[in-house]
């Protein structure tokens, strides 16, 4: 009812609309940053897009991953596998899901450490048919100790604790390598968002690099970069910005590393 009450006097009223737009969002040009696109926009001709700026300044998925989301998507072809490591709720793997309508042969594996989190993964997988496990991924098979924050994907294992951390509230959950799985595919595209264990995970998977199978891998707010940037460079991957596509600079949070053919 209220949608139809703004869509019938505010939104189909384009004089009275004119003038409420100019008071609360001014009449000028403004450039702004969206889907990691630099763009100029008018804050009143297109209201819509200056308003999402604003909100998505604010709001991770929007000012950050979305982007991401997008270039991880156009590196998906057929006969490939997307490993979602860290995967929260699987929003990367329930968006790349719909891919399987129109590539053939596309798998996809998400790993979620936190057993609390996993529950609405698990029924998030079932929804679009992926393929989730409640286990950590690491360089060796091993127990860690891992603690939670306020929100869900700022759990942490203990060794990497932060502000964002409550230090009281700590569970345990098994950890291994990635390569102890059997990961179907001839490409794989790997999504890394582990919250201080980056280069364990990836040291895990080495040997899906060595078999040449690994396409791309996207790493969020790494740590080790050097050690990082020097696994992934001896496999000959070439490192760019995770939203822009722009060569990468130390620094920014989000690395985009697709092999150099």
């Amino acid at each position: 009812m209220i949608a139809e009450l703004i869509d019938l006097y505010f939104i189909k009223q384009p004089r009275f609309r004119r003038v409420v737009t100019r008071v609360l969002y001014g009449n000028s040009a403004v450039p702004v940053s969206l889907l990691g696109a630099q763009l100029l926009i008018h804050s009143g001709r297109e209201n819509g897009y200056f308003r999402a700026f604003r909100h998505a300044r604010t709001l991770i998925l929007f000012r950050d991953e979305a982007a991401v989301l997008i270039n991880l998507a156009n590196l998906i072809g057929d006969n490939c596998t997307f490993l979602d490591i860290g995967a929260n709720i699987g929003i990367f793997s329930a968006v790349i899901a719909r891919l399987s309508h129109i590539k053939r042969g596309l798998r996809i594996f998400a790993f979620e450490v936190d057993p609390n989190t996993f529950e609405r993964l698990r029924q998030n997988a079932s929804r679009y048919g992926f393929h989730a496990e409640c286990i950590g991924l690491a360089d060796l098979d091993e127990i860690k100790e891992f603690v939670r924050g306020a929100v869900s994907h700022v759990t942490t294992p203990l060794a990497s604790i932060n502000s964002y951390s409550i230090r009281k509230e700590t569970f345990t959950a098994r950890c291994v390598p990635l390569s102890s799985f059997d990961i179907p595919g001839s490409s794989l595209v790997m999504k890394i968002d582990v919250e201080g264990g980056e280069y364990e995970v990836l040291a895990g998977a080495e040997k899906f690099f060595a078999e040449d199978r690994v396409r791309a891998v996207y790493l969020h707010d790494i740590s080790r970069l050097q050690a990082v940037q020097e696994f992934l460079e001896k496999y000959r991957f070439k490192l760019v910005d995770g939203v822009t596509l722009t060569r990468f600079e130390p620094g920014s949070f989000s690395l985009l590393a697709i092999k150099d053919q």
